[in-house]
């Protein structure tokens, strides 16, 4: 017998509290992620990444893949990634340098 202390641990699908002493888990709990997007907003464009991060500490950074629709990468209402390269707002056009 012994007092335990538990330590939360975590791996990519689930977090729990572990005992430091004999390993005995508790309380074993599947991720609920927040997402926060670098840019503000979701969208493929390449600088801007999501992390999902976990209330144990755990999280992760990853990218929205653009989707070809047949002419153009859709990326985010009102934008779209067209073949020359060139994103396209409205009636503003901003080249990739």
């Amino acid at each position: 017998e012994h007092e335990h202390v538990y330590k939360t641990m975590y791996d990519e699908e689930k977090h729990w509290e572990e005992c430091t002493i004999c390993n005995e888990k508790r309380n074993e709990v599947v991720h609920s992620f927040k997402t926060t997007w670098a840019a503000g907003s979701e969208s493929c464009y390449r600088e801007n990444y999501y992390t999902k991060a976990c209330t144990c500490g755990y999280s992760y950074i990853g990218h929205k893949p653009c989707v070809w629709d047949g002419k153009s990468y859709i990326m985010n209402k009102g934008y779209s990634h067209e073949k020359n390269v060139v994103f396209v707002k409205k009636e503003y056009i901003i080249h990739i340098i």
